[in-house]
């Protein structure tokens, strides 16, 4: 097996646009990255970008856990470094996925050209006239997938809902997505989920209640129709299994809170096995988490969820590596071909190679 050498380090990006979440909104975020190359010249990359609220990882765990697994795994063999991640017990997933997935990227061929649909983010924070703007812009850019961040003010969230829902504004044949990030009470949920008929096209209702609240999340499935998804609830395979048990409609899968790609494939097809819809993708990434994602929905076409969330990068003013990712007529366009021919930004902050 190839040795391996790896380097690390945290670089600042600043957001084209402030995203709005329903705990924060974000003009910049800060990627830990990995970067890890065999002895045969085969280079990987993954990355955990830190948002706290999300989960409980700080940008000081997340780097610190990456420096404390690139010093146990530096110089080993990928069997054995393999074995270290796949026994390492740590208080930053995200620490462990940025190391797993950069392994995992230097054995994945790449396809020459990926395309999949994306969803576009919206805000129901935003007042009518812009949110409607936001919807006629998605349209013409042809985005054929709305995702709605909720969860500031459930009777806004519920007007936004009857306003967008109406087929006057979004046609039919586009699918809308709601998300909560863990804001809502169970009876500020069920009032959302009560507050206008639901329509065709409307996917679910995501993360409305707190990534613990199990018992509130099965008391909402059994008093509502609506579908329900959870996100932040879902790091292992338990959870998974619990969130059907339940009666969730569906599960979205973020790559920086599993231990690579292949581990993260097996967790999807174990959903759709479970009878789960499945969705992918994190909009607080860049391009490196990003194209290691589009791996997973490669991987898992025959059945993931169209419209998905690896569209981190396009909120960025730069990219990190792969600068040739792009949108094109609401899909992720990516080719392998052009990686060769571009290069890194430079590393400013924490870029230091752990030797």
């Amino acid at each position: 097996m190839a040795k391996v050498k790896l380097s690390y380090g945290v670089h600042p990006l600043t957001l084209s646009k402030p995203y709005k979440l329903s705990f924060v909104t974000l003009t910049e975020i800060s990627s830990v990255w990995v970067r890890v190359e065999t002895e045969h010249g085969a280079v990987g990359w993954g990355e955990g970008v830190p948002l706290f609220g999300y989960s409980d990882e700080t940008l000081e765990i997340v780097s610190t856990e990456v420096e404390s697994l690139v010093g146990a795994i530096q110089g080993l063999d990928e069997s054995e470094a393999w074995a270290i991640i796949d026994s390492a017990v740590t208080v930053s997933p995200m620490a462990l996925s940025a190391v797993a997935t950069a392994l995992d990227m230097t054995a994945i061929v790449i396809p020459g050209h990926i395309r999949f649909p994306l969803v576009i983010p919206l805000s129901t924070d935003d007042e009518s006239e812009v949110l409607l703007a936001a919807c006629r812009q998605g349209l013409q850019d042809g985005f054929k997938h709305f995702k709605v961040k909720v969860g500031r003010d459930v009777q806004k969230d519920i007007a936004a809902r009857r306003l967008l829902e109406n087929g006057d504004i979004l046609p039919p044949w586009v699918s809308i997505r709601y998300d909560a990030n863990q804001a809502y009470s169970v009876d500020e949920a069920i009032a959302f989920c009560n507050g206008a008929s639901v329509g065709s096209n409307v996917y679910w209702l995501e993360q409305p209640l707190h990534r613990d609240d199990w018992n509130g999340m099965a008391r909402l499935c059994s008093l509502t129709d609506f579908p329900l998804m959870l996100d932040e609830s879902i790091y292992t395979e338990e959870h998974v299994r619990r969130a059907q048990q339940i009666g969730c409609a569906a599960i979205k899968l973020k790559l920086a809170k599993h231990s690579g790609v292949n581990a993260c494939v097996r967790l999807a097809r174990l959903a759709d096995e479970i009878g789960l819809k499945v969705i992918m993708g994190n909009g607080v990434s860049t391009d490196i988490g990003n194209v290691a994602e589009a791996q997973v929905v490669h991987l898992c076409a025959d059945f993931m969820c169209p419209g998905a969330e690896c569209n981190g990068y396009n909120k960025m003013l730069e990219h990190m590596i792969y600068r040739s990712l792009s949108v094109d007529q609401g899909d992720l366009v990516f080719f392998r071909e052009r990686v060769a021919m571009e290069q890194p930004i430079p590393f400013l902050s924490g870029g230091e190679a752990a030797e």
